[in-house]
């Protein structure tokens, strides 16, 4: 394996990326019971944040939580791809013009696979 300037932390945000789209899917298979039992908004944030309608329902808090966890999964899986091209660019694994081509191809399979 290639890398190890930064102990490998690309892969270690892959494992991360990949834990949340276990708990994506987890949320999604949620029946109606599992739902009002696991996002029953707190008190407190629904008296004090009453502009944040997502927290008026427990469909709403799921909702509003599949979109964030959603985008943190993205953004976790477009982190990695930068850690592991960075980490093979300063472990002398690439040269500069190896590790922009390849970030760029890499973001683009992203982007494609991402679009379906």
């Amino acid at each position: 394996m290639s890398g190890g300037s930064m102990d490998y932390v690309g892969f270690k945000i892959e494992q991360a990326a990949e834990y949340v789209a276990q708990e994506i899917a987890r949320i999604e298979k949620m029946d109606a019971k599992k739902i009002a039992d696991e996002f029953h908004p707190c008190n407190y944030y629904v008296k004090n944040y009453p502009d944040k309608k997502f927290l008026a329902s427990p469909t709403g808090l799921r909702r509003e939580t599949l979109k964030r966890l959603r985008a943190a999964e993205k953004a976790m899986r477009i982190a990695a791809i930068y850690a592991i091209r960075v980490e093979w660019l300063t472990s002398c694994d690439d040269g500069y013009d190896n590790f922009i081509l390849q970030t760029d191809e890499e973001l683009e399979k992203f982007k494609k696979r991402t679009k379906k």
